[in-house]
């Protein structure tokens, strides 16, 4: 692996953080609910709805 891949790695590692954040900021604003962001990686949920036990998987799209 080259330098440019691990820097690539751990920015788009970065920027899927901040959009799950913007993403549960969004749902308790319109949609309401208590949506936190599961921060762990050995789940397949990013964010989970407390109160409705619910929750979502985010899969970000590749540029190649």
């Amino acid at each position: 692996m080259t330098i440019a891949q691990v820097i690539a790695g751990t920015k788009a590692k970065r920027v899927g953080h901040e959009n799950e954040q913007r993403i549960c900021e969004w749902l308790n604003e319109e949609m309401g609910g208590n949506h936190i962001v599961d921060g762990t990686s050995k789940t397949k949920q990013d964010i989970i709805d407390i109160e409705e036990n619910i929750s979502y998987s985010l899969k970000s799209v590749s540029k190649n």
